[in-house]
């Protein structure tokens, strides 16, 4: 019997040939996308309930240097991964049958930079002013750079095999989740937080190499060091793609770490949190139609306009009652999920509130961009929007703090927008801002009736909120005739 790279694998039930697995390329896009989602809800939700937990036993000061810890040790990951995990997904997703060779290279290359990266960032946490909470936590969370380099989820992404993906991402968040959650509450110390983080990407490595050895008969292959070099070389470009992503998401909290106090950081922290994973679905709406966009746009321009166009509605539709949500019970949230001693958070939230309809536009247009093959102009709008937002954090937290640090990502996310649909414009040919500000409806409807019914009955449950913010969004569709879903549901093809 045939493994991944070809060798003979020995006795046992048959796994997935060569051709089979070819053959499965771009087939159950939908049960793909389901799996994705449904992993995605539950990695989430086990997340948040073990952050808000653990902040609530140790407070807004702990949280702040674990926050800061937790960025920084994003950053050197970021470094030992070096770009070697998206690439070596896109070699295997062209070739499947290379993929044991390409798993084991990478596999090595990934290991070498992991542990020069982890010096690096030993040494620099001792010379660097960085608290002694913050520093002890980083030394705890560094070890992830190991554990990630033996991970081997991206074979199983650029096979296609996104059931097994979600299967890992699952025991992943949830080993971590629940290890953190029960060492702090037991020992009170938020150290147990930073060690939960490799042992949660240990056990999803286990599972993860369990699955390809005993499923795709996945072997070690013998290799050469020039190709571990290669391998590294061409893992440039997707790094530099890597560390924007990381300054716009990360660098934030770090700068915020550095020029504020660490219960600021942790008063931001928990707002950010929040809103971030509201954001995340916007990655997976992008995901879901990326195929098709590509499709359309090669073949039929006003089907790929179509399609976008639609998902710029539905993006709408979605985020303009959740920030009017946000902005009326911005206290009643943190208080249920972080509990009083994080109110200040409150104001935090409202700003960063605003970054949901934003970043959800800012994601389906880029998506668009991408699917179109403008990824030169993606990437040089996104680097200015780096060096603004490192600009306007430097200048806006030292006089604001966690206020400041959410109106620079506010800030950035404008100046995305701008850009993003002026590109849109010129070489999509499509108005996208014009469709996007034609759904205010799905915002000022929910707003009035949530100020108006605070006004009437202030204190009431969160609950209620959340009702009336429901039924005020079926009341616009209703009068609209629900054309966005009968558009979405006559054309169910376009979600893959």
């Amino acid at each position: 019997m045939s493994g991944l790279d070809g060798s003979a694998t020995g006795g046992g039930a048959e796994g997935p040939t060569l051709r089979s697995l070819r053959s499965l390329a771009g087939h159950g896009l939908v049960r793909n996308f389901a799996a994705l989602v449904s992993a995605e809800a539950v990695a989430r939700v086990a997340s948040i309930v073990s952050v808000a937990l653990i902040a609530r036993i140790v407070g807004p000061v702990v949280m702040g240097s674990f926050a800061l810890a937790q960025g920084l040790a994003a950053f050197a990951n970021m470094f030992g991964d070096g770009g070697i995990s998206i690439l070596a997904q896109r070699k295997i997703a062209a070739r499947p049958e290379q993929a044991s060779a390409v798993a084991t290279i990478a596999t090595v290359a990934q290991v070498g930079l992991g542990s020069v990266t982890l010096v690096i960032f030993v040494v620099l946490a001792a010379i660097l002013p960085i608290p002694d909470a913050t520093t002890r936590l980083l030394l705890v969370l560094l070890p992830v750079l190991l554990a990630q380099a033996f991970s081997l989820v991206y074979v199983l992404q650029g096979l296609e095999r996104m059931n097994d993906v979600a299967a890992v991402k699952v025991v992943t968040q949830v080993t971590s989740a629940a290890f953190g959650l029960v060492g702090v509450s037991v020992t009170g110390d938020i150290l147990w937080a930073a060690i939960a983080a490799p042992v949660g990407i240990v056990a999803g490595d286990l599972v993860c190499a369990a699955i390809l050895w005993r499923r795709y008969r996945l072997r070690p292959s013998p290799f050469r060091l020039p190709a571990m070099t290669e391998m590294a070389r061409e893992g440039r470009p997707f790094l530099g793609i890597t560390l924007l992503t990381q300054v716009l998401l990360q660098l934030d909290v770090i700068v915020l770490g550095f020029l504020s106090q660490p219960a600021e950081v942790g008063f931001y922290a928990a707002a950010y949190r929040l809103i971030l994973f509201v954001l995340t679905l916007s990655g997976l709406l992008s995901q879901a139609a990326f195929a098709q966009l590509v499709r359309r746009y090669a073949e039929h321009m006003s089907m790929f306009q179509r399609l976008l166009r639609m998902l710029i509605r539905l993006a709408a539709h979605f985020t303009l009652p959740v920030t009017a949500l946000f902005l009326v019970e911005a206290p009643s949230i943190v208080r249920a999920v972080f509990g009083a001693e994080f109110a200040a958070s409150s104001d935090i939230m409202r700003v960063l509130a605003l970054w949901i309809p934003l970043g959800f536009y800012n994601n389906v247009v880029a998506g668009g961009m991408v699917a179109a093959g403008f990824q030169r102009a993606y990437l040089a709008i996104v680097a200015v929007a780096a060096v603004l937002s490192v600009t306007l954090l430097v200048v806006l937290v030292p006089q604001f703090g966690g206020l400041g640090a959410a109106a620079a990502v506010v800030g950035r996310e404008v100046v995305l927008l701008m850009a993003f649909s002026f590109v849109s414009l010129r070489y999509l040919k499509t108005a996208t801002i014009a469709i996007f500000a034609g759904q205010i409806l799905w915002f000022v409807v929910p707003l009035g009736c949530l100020l108006a019914l605070n006004a009437v009955l202030p204190n009431l449950s969160l609950f209620v909120s959340l009702g009336v913010t429901l039924l005020s969004v079926v009341v616009i569709e209703w009068s609209g005739g629900w054309r966005l879903y009968r558009e979405l549901l006559g054309g169910s093809d376009t979600m893959g």
